[in-house]
């Protein structure tokens, strides 16, 4: 069975990974697309 072709670009997606601290709690984050562009 083929994917979507939105799967398909969606996993290939370049992604960014951070932490931000929360009262000494790190929190991991990631991040796809451009900042400021909704979605």
């Amino acid at each position: 069975m083929a994917k979507p072709e939105w799967y398909e670009r969606a996993i290939a997606a370049a992604r960014i990974d951070a932490e931000v601290t929360v009262d000494d709690c790190k929190i991991h984050y990631a991040t796809w697309g451009e900042i400021g562009k909704p979605g």
